[in-house]
């Protein structure tokens, strides 16, 4: 599940790029800016891809909002911020906003 998950930043690491300049003949720079808008895209599909492996199409129907809460937000991020961390950060505070709301249901549900 993790090698999976680690998939898309991974594949288009400086090797690869640097791998596919040399054998197309194209500029360095070229490629890098093709990778960077593709990378945005890959990001929102990750998340789903990793429910749909663990949970099948019952967990994609029930967790489709945090799947794509948790993958819009690094797409968002990552256009305007390259830093990873950040775009990290903002995922995981557009998740504690989408679940906040039904903490409390869950919590009281728990202890009655």
């Amino acid at each position: 599940m993790a090698l999976v998950a680690d998939t898309a930043p991974v594949a288009f690491g400086a090797i690869p790029i640097t791998t596919l300049a040399q054998v197309t003949g194209l500029p360095k720079t070229e490629v890098s800016q093709m990778v960077g808008r593709q990378c945005p895209e890959l990001t929102l599909l990750v998340p789903f891809i990793l429910i749909g492996m663990v949970d099948g199409r019952r967990g994609l129907r029930e967790a489709w909002p945090a799947a794509l809460t948790a993958g819009r937000r690094p797409a968002i991020a990552g256009a305007a911020h390259p830093d990873v961390t950040l775009e990290r950060h903002v995922a995981v505070l557009a998740m504690a906003v989408l679940v906040s709301p039904a903490w409390p249901a869950h919590q009281g549900a728990a202890a009655g």
